[in-house]
């Protein structure tokens, strides 16, 4: 099983990706909608993906979420949705092991294929 948080400070936008990816098989999602509840679930979860919005619209970012994660767990792979489009954003974020950027407005379809080749790659990682 491929565990993938999901963060984003809009609560529906959380609902819709994590709905979105448990059409993924042997995919178990969850969300936290700021950075407080994002490191209780690295924590008590131990997700393999991260699936994280840049702006959570209060002091710690997204990046200091992929931190934390990455600090915990290295090998923790992460996926950034941002609407922020500055550059040195984006190095940063690839910078600290995110795989993709990927814009907004998010396209459904786009993310689903983005994240199942991730999820494949874990699992195949985890012999399962």
């Amino acid at each position: 099983m491929v565990k993938i948080l999901v963060v984003d400070d809009e609560i529906e936008t959380t609902q819709i990706y994590c709905r979105v990816l448990r059409r993924i098989k042997n995919v178990e999602s969850f969300g936290a909608v700021n950075a407080k509840e994002a490191f209780e679930n690295l924590e008590s979860q131990k997700p393999d993906l991260l699936l994280l919005d840049l702006n959570l619209n209060e002091t710690l970012t997204g990046i200091d979420v992929l931190k934390k994660g990455r600090e915990l767990n290295p090998a923790i792979q992460a996926l950034i949705i941002t609407g922020n489009g500055e550059e040195t954003v984006h190095k940063e974020c690839l910078a600290l092991g995110a795989r993709k950027i990927i814009e907004k407005p998010v396209d459904l379809q786009m993310l689903l294929e983005t994240v199942k080749k991730v999820v494949n790659e874990i699992a195949a990682s985890k012999g399962e």
